[in-house]
């Protein structure tokens, strides 16, 4: 009986360790998320797109790597506790707005290269180019 109980809890401290990894992996995933998106809006202040681009695609694999690490099998085991299970289920729901937001920033970006590039701007001295509005709206 003993051995049985130093067996269950070496066990829960074995997954412990394995579910406290894990959340510094998420917590980490989620500044870097939060980083890189102020590096989105800092290079598109600056009129740098290509630097605003590679900031998005830096937060969209934090983005994912924080989904991974929340899908990993501690987190699973959480869920299925009766008290802790919530927990679990609201850092889905946070990990799932995260990459939301990340979509979301994506979109917006491409509309702001639509909108300001090079090729086709929508504002050409000044003035807005009624001609692109129809081309912007199907790209969008």
């Amino acid at each position: 009986m003993l051995g049985l109980l130093a067996a269950a809890l070496l066990g829960c401290a074995i997954a412990g360790i394995f579910l406290y990894r894990t959340a510094t992996a998420i917590n980490a995933d989620a500044s870097a998320v939060k980083t890189d998106l102020e590096q989105v809006r800092a290079s598109l202040a600056a009129d740098d797109l290509a630097g605003a681009r590679q900031a998005q695609a830096s937060a969209q694999q934090h983005a994912a790597n924080a989904a991974a690490s929340a899908g990993s099998w501690p987190v699973a085991g959480l869920r299925r506790l009766p008290v802790a299970g919530g927990a679990a289920r609201d850092l889905d729901h946070l990990v799932a707005a995260a990459g939301l937001v990340v979509k979301s920033s994506g979109q917006l970006l491409t509309a702001y290269e639509q909108v300001s590039g090079e090729e086709h701007p929508l504002l050409r001295d000044k003035r807005v180019d009624l001609a692109r509005l129809p081309a912007l709206r199907r790209q969008v």
